[in-house]
Formats: structure tokens, sequence, C-alpha cells
């Protein structure tokens, strides 16, 4: 199952907001575009989840010019090897990390986290075997 949620402040004024198959939600600020996703488990479907996302974002993008974008959530997948504890198991050119890079770029994101602790390592999933920083700010 999934599900995604935004929390703003009440005094905030939610110009517009909506919910797709509850695995991302947006809402429109006076300023801002929030959009929270939590993209499928599976490989394939996530590259279309991340191509789907960048057409969605394009479109608000075009009726909301003047907002900034912040696009948050969890991705389910690492952007980059040090973001992975078991470094072997990486892949640089999987179909979701090509659409994930494609949604940054065409949509002028940048991994915040990443920008602001370029040599910390630190993971926000884990498990015995393993461990990897999927959740991200856009």
């Amino acid at each position: 199952s999934a599900g995604v949620g935004i929390a703003v402040k009440n005094s905030l004024n939610i110009l517009s907001h909506q919910i797709i198959n509850n695995r991302l939600m947006y809402v429109v600020l006076d300023l801002h575009v929030l959009v929270c996703l939590y993209a499928p488990n599976d490989i394939n479907l996530r590259a279309l989840f991340f191509q789907e996302v960048t057409s969605l974002v394009l479109e608000l993008k075009s009726k909301f010019t003047e907002h900034f974008f912040i696009v948050a959530g969890d991705f389910n997948t690492s952007l980059d090897s040090a973001d992975q504890l078991n470094k072997r198991s990486y892949t640089n050119n999987s179909p979701d990390k090509i659409a994930l890079r494609n949604l940054m770029a065409k949509l002028e994101l940048v991994d915040a986290w990443r920008n602001l602790n370029q040599e910390k390592i630190s993971f926000t999933f884990s498990n015995k075997s393993s461990a990897s920083r999927i959740d991200l700010f856009l």
C-alpha cells in the first residue's frame, strides 16, 4: 500500500491541492508548490512513475510560473553510490535512475541534502543486509 501527505500551517493560503493514486500529492500555496511522492518499489514502475511526475510538475510549472517548487518523499532509489551501503549492488544507469535524473534536469531541481553534505554518508532506509538514502528533498 502507499500513502502521502503534506502538513501546512492553518494560516497558509492553499490555492489548490490534489492526491493522485495515493502516491503523489501536491499543494499549491501563494509562493510555493509542494509535491510529496512515494515511488513504487518495482524498478520499471518507478521509472514510469518518475516520467509521469515530470509531466505533471511541468504542467504545474506552466500554470504557476512565479512559484518555487519542492519535490520530496520516498523515491525508493538512491542517486549516487555514496548513498548506498552496498556499493557493489549500485547500478548507475538503471531505468529509474535515468528517469529520476531526467526529472531533476527538466524541472531544474537538485538534491538539496547532498549539495549541503557532499562528503557525508547517511541513510534513510536500512534493514539487516542494506542501507540507502532513498528519501530525498529536491
